[in-house]
C-alpha cells in the first residue's frame, strides 16, 4: 500500500482543473474513507477491512483507481501524502455493508 492525495503528483490534476479532488467512482476524496484499487480485484463501491502491521484495523471504501494502481497494490487516501510516508504491508478483507 502506498498513499495518495490529491496533488498534481498524485493525481496529475490541480486546484480548478476539471474532475480535481473526485474520485474514479465520481465521489469526491475523503479522509478517513477512501482507496484507489485496480477495480479487476476490488471492485469499485466496495468496503474493506485493512488490517495494519500493528494489529489495527480500519474500514475503507474502493473509490478510485490509479494508472500505478495494479494487482493487489491499493492507494490510500490522506489529505497531504509524502513520499516519506513509503510503503506499507497491509492485509485487506473484502466485507460486505
Amino acid at each position: 500500500m502506498t498513499y495518495y492525495d490529491n496533488n498534481e503528483q498524485s493525481t496529475g490534476k490541480n486546484p480548478g482543473d476539471s474532475g480535481y479532488g473526485i474520485t474514479a467512482s465520481g465521489r469526491p476524496t475523503q479522509a478517513g474513507i477512501t482507496i484507489a484499487v485496480d477495480p479487476n480485484v476490488i471492485p469499485l463501491g466496495t468496503w474493506v477491512l485493512i488490517k495494519w502491521p500493528d494489529g489495527s484495523t480500519e474500514k475503507r471504501r474502493a473509490d478510485d483507481t490509479g494508472s500505478a494502481i495494479k494487482g493487489n497494490d491499493i492507494d490510500y487516501y490522506v489529505p497531504k501524502a509524502t513520499l516519506a510516508m513509503g510503503v506499507e504491508t497491509v492485509q485487506v478483507k473484502k466485507i460486505n455493508e
